[in-house]
């Protein structure tokens, strides 16, 4: 692993972790991130992979810590998420 690959993924998972934190209504970096690692990684799979792993794993924060009481148990993948990555 080269250090550049290690600074552009911490630059997503720290801002895929911000929509944890409070913020105004529909401003999150979701849309910046796409486009961050787009341009930044050399490799399409990690400019793809990695984006979509980090908002899964914040939608997985989300889902089974603040907004747990609307599942029955831990999710990995609710219904609504089709959506958000399609």
């Amino acid at each position: 692993m080269n250090k550049r690959f290690l600074l552009i993924t911490g630059f997503i998972l720290f801002a895929v972790f911000s929509r944890v934190l409070p913020h105004p209504y529909n401003f999150t970096p979701l849309g910046a991130i796409a486009l961050f690692g787009a341009a930044y990684f050399r490799d399409m799979k990690w400019a793809i992979l990695i984006p979509v792993s980090a908002m899964w794993v914040g939608d997985l924060i989300l889902n089974n810590g603040l907004h747990a009481v609307w599942f029955d148990g831990a999710t990995l993948f609710a219904p609504y998420m089709i959506w958000i990555y399609g």
